[in-house]
């Protein structure tokens, strides 16, 4: 049986840790994420240096490490304790993975970057060109692509738990 209490606990630690790893990156080194600006933008952008593609391994380590851990011990706690089935696990992992998916695109994406647009958190090239950088129909297809990467992330981590146990 799925626990409320315990998607909204491990959920608040997953979107803490990633969210502070975000903002940490963000101050070190904005351009690590130049991936994800449109890509008339990143045409304005000199490519990643070696030395910026290191800093976005050194960030991106931990950030996926976080995404496949914690859901993953989490999903495994629930299994233990309720003697849960593949489903169970399944729709665990995937509103675990889903709460971050979602709080990205509000409250990092649309309330941090769109209505309080600090200047540390973006590129030079973005700010003559916002009318690129913001736009609704980009961002929810960005949401789109979190929810199914969180629904493949939650059945590969629901059938190794079901597997293991």
């Amino acid at each position: 049986m799925l626990s409320l209490e315990r998607i909204l606990i491990d959920g608040g630690l997953l979107v803490t840790i990633i969210t502070v790893l975000i903002l940490i990156s963000f101050v070190v080194n904005p351009r690590i994420w130049l991936q994800d600006y449109p890509e008339a933008i990143r045409k304005l952008a000199a490519p990643l240096t070696p030395a910026e593609k290191r800093q976005q391994r050194i960030f991106m380590i931990p950030f996926l490490a976080a995404v496949i851990v914690l859901p993953f011990l989490s999903t495994r706690a629930v299994v233990s304790q309720a003697d849960a089935g593949f489903g169970t696990a399944f729709l665990h992992a995937f509103i675990l993975l889903n709460l971050f998916n979602l709080f990205d695109a509000l409250v990092i994406d649309w309330l941090f970057l769109w209505v309080v647009r600090p200047k540390f958190a973006f590129i030079p090239e973005a700010w003559a060109h916002q009318d690129q950088l913001f736009r609704t129909r980009r961002e929810i297809g960005n949401w789109l692509k979190g929810v199914v990467f969180c629904t493949v992330t939650a059945l590969i981590l629901a059938a190794v738990v079901i597997v293991i146990r």
